[in-house]
Order: structure tokens, then sequence, then C-alpha cells
């Protein structure tokens, strides 16, 4: 008797820890505001940020960037028929690395003045309830 419960502990136990490593594991929630990350200079123009989003399309899997909230509407676009001027006048771009534009995995570029000030990056492996 005293051996099944012990082995229902462990399965019960397993059944917690092991999807609580594979969350730590994938999790990231970090804001970097000085120096470089992820092909991004903090202090950078706009200009070398998009740049940055080029280079970066098949690095990080960049799959669209959301703009809005400062001149127009939030959008989402496709990152592979995106130019410089419709990112330009924007503060923020989120850029989706999951196919379906969740915001699970993304890249955040926050500017100030037309320079990048904050680069945020997050990445979870599901939705918490």
């Amino acid at each position: 008797m005293k051996k099944v419960i012990i082995s229902v502990l462990i399965l019960l136990s397993s059944i917690f820890i092991v999807p609580l490593t594979i969350w730590n594991i994938y999790y990231i929630d970090e804001s970097i505001v000085d120096g470089e990350k992820y092909g991004f200079k903090i202090n950078d123009g706009k200009a070398e940020a998009f740049n940055g989003v080029v280079d970066n399309i098949d690095v990080y899997g960049i799959k669209s960037v959301q703009i809005g909230g400062t001149v127009s509407a939030f959008k989402i676009l496709d990152v592979k028929s995106i130019e410089l001027s419709d990112l330009k006048e924007e503060s923020f771009w989120v850029l989706m690395l999951d196919d379906n534009n969740s915001f699970l995995n993304t890249i955040k570029l926050e500017f100030k003045d037309d320079k990048l000030k904050r680069i945020y990056r997050h990445r979870q492996l599901f939705e918490l309830p």
C-alpha cells in the first residue's frame, strides 16, 4: 500500500513538474534598454531598425509587424511587403514571430524621438487561463 501511495505521488508530481520545466525553458520576458540584442541596437534610428527587421526575417522567423496607436488604427502588415514608409511615423513596432499573429512570441521595438529606446522580447508556449 505504501508503494502505491508513493507511486501515485511521484506520478502526480511529474504531471506538474514536467509542464513547469518546459514552460521555464521556453519562456522569455525581457526588456533591453541599453546595448543591442535580436539584431537591434538601442538609440539607432528607424531606418537602421527597419534594416534590422529586414535582415532578421529569416533569423527570428518574423511573419508580420503590428503598428498603430500613434497616427493610425492598429494594423498588421505582412513583413514581406512592408517598407520603411509604412512604419516611420509609428512609435512602436511589434514583430510577430508566429504564423497566426499571436502575442505569444513577439519582439516589440519602442521609439522615442525617432530613436530606438526599448527592445521588449516575449515568448510563451501557451496562453494561460
